[in-house]
């Protein structure tokens, strides 16, 4: 973000320079305040521009990193709540979380447990849907 914000002021100052040389030029010849106007005026246009790009640009990044800390967030909660059911491994199971969608992987030790954690995922406040990858494994103890 703060290199966004860079490269916006960078903009700015390139487009206030081009004007203010515009305008020196402009002294040395016999050129017109309209076209000089004008010129000024492409100027602060193309500087808009880079800022409402770079504004866009920033709003998005913000959004991403915002939909990050949710899934995290979401990973936590999940994870807790594995850790939490008496008879689960929850040592054994890895959660990820993309948009609020669970992904279970790892193993189980029994079909009873396997169903039991996609069980507990779902109950999660914030989850969506759980995808169950998770292995019945007989010797997991």
């Amino acid at each position: 973000m703060n290199i966004d914000a860079n490269r916006t002021r960078r903009a700015l100052y390139i487009a206030l320079a081009s004007a203010f040389a515009l305008g020196l030029a402009a002294c040395d010849r016999n050129t017109s305040a309209e076209k000089v106007g004008r010129d000024i005026d492409r100027a602060a246009d193309k500087a808009e521009k880079k800022i409402d790009q770079a504004k866009e640009a920033t709003s998005q990044k913000l959004s991403e990193a915002g939909k990050s800390v949710e899934d995290a967030a979401l990973t936590a909660k999940v994870k807790s709540a594995l850790i939490a059911e008496p008879g689960l491994k929850a040592l054994a199971i890895d959660v990820d979380t993309s948009g609020g969608v669970i992904t279970l992987n790892g193993t189980a030790n029994s079909d009873e447990s396997r169903d039991k954690a996609v069980q507990v995922a779902q109950n999660v406040q914030g989850v969506k849907l759980v995808r169950n990858n998770l292995v019945v494994s007989r010797g997991t103890s």
